[in-house]
């Protein structure tokens, strides 16, 4: 299981990195 959560956390940094780069935010 400790698999998966590393996939989400990695999904999920993904997921705000593009709407950062997206929205010019950070």
């Amino acid at each position: 299981m400790n698999n998966m959560n590393g996939l989400y956390i990695n999904l999920v940094k993904l997921v705000i990195s593009s709407v950062a780069n997206s929205t010019q935010l950070f």
